[in-house]
């Protein structure tokens, strides 16, 4: 039952941060390749979400794991701090968002004309 209500509290602080920004919003359910399992299935959704999307409509995707919750709402990701970068990697510090560890989250510009993420 906690596990229900702390979903749907994650949930909800993604989807509200996302609607605050102005940012699409989708809570990955599926799992597009069956040989991709736990935590590798996120790169299999992200790949899904490219091929729905044209680079003019998404640019960049944030993957914020489950168990992650977006605490400062205000702050708006700083994408055009990351124009020429195909990927941001928390801790590395010249592509460095938070100064703390965040490896529940992956920022990853959309790789475009039929590439793979």
């Amino acid at each position: 039952m906690m596990g229900t209500h702390l979903t749907m509290l994650s949930i909800k602080n993604k989807a509200d941060y996302a609607k605050m920004h102005g940012y699409g919003f989708h809570w990955a359910t599926e799992e597009p390749d069956p040989l991709m399992k736990g935590a590798w299935n996120k790169i299999a959704v992200l790949q899904m979400l490219a091929d729905k999307y044209s680079e003019a409509e998404v640019g960049w995707f944030l993957w914020v794991d489950a168990d992650t919750l977006i605490l400062d709402m205000e702050r708006a990701l700083p994408v055009e701090r990351y124009v020429g970068k195909d990927v941001v990697v928390w801790g590395c510090s010249e592509n460095l968002l938070a100064t703390y560890d965040a490896l529940g989250m992956l920022f990853v510009w959309w790789a475009g004309g039929g590439e793979r993420v």
